[in-house]
């Protein structure tokens, strides 16, 4: 397990609380929440990655993918209203 509580005892936390913690960077960022999920980070973070120059080899090797074929099938699409989605997924809006 990698992710554990900050609040005794310290276990594992559930994949249930990290999906909580994604929905909340996704809203901190202005991302409509009650359409992107927390599922929606990785297509959109790796779509947005290739976009700015990675290749999808070093994609494949920090997604720990075994075929190019994963990227382009599922997570190499077109990103709608990309100003308000994939320029703000990684960056946390301002107050």
């Amino acid at each position: 397990k990698f992710f554990l509580s900050f609040l005794k005892p310290h276990k594992p936390v559930r994949s249930c609380t990290i999906a909580r913690w994604l929905k909340t960077v996704l809203g901190n960022a202005g991302i409509d929440t009650s359409i992107f999920k927390a599922h929606s980070t990785r297509g959109a973070s790796t779509s947005k990655a290739n976009k700015l120059g990675l290749s999808v080899k070093q994609i494949m090797e920090l997604a720990n993918w075994k075929s190019a074929n994963t990227f382009y099938t599922f997570y190499n699409k077109p990103i709608e209203n990309e100003s308000e989605f994939s320029n703000s997924v990684l960056k946390v809006k301002e107050n």
